[in-house]
């Protein structure tokens, strides 16, 4: 069982994907909507640091 957790978060920490979808939902949507403008999907599906890039913003809270 612990193995098998350990598997699991290790997994979780290597996905990119993953790890940006779980920051974005660390986001309040408001937040979300000020930085793009309304566009929620375009944030959504980018990763932290080309939304930094992008809007110069810390995406985390």
């Amino acid at each position: 069982m612990r193995t098998h957790g350990k598997l699991v978060f290790s997994t979780h920490m290597q996905s990119p994907t993953r790890m940006s979808r779980v920051l974005m939902r660390s986001i309040s949507v408001q937040r979300l909507c000020d930085v793009t403008g309304g566009r929620k999907h375009t944030l959504t599906a980018m990763p932290k640091l080309e939304a930094r890039r992008r809007y110069q913003v810390e995406l985390l809270p």
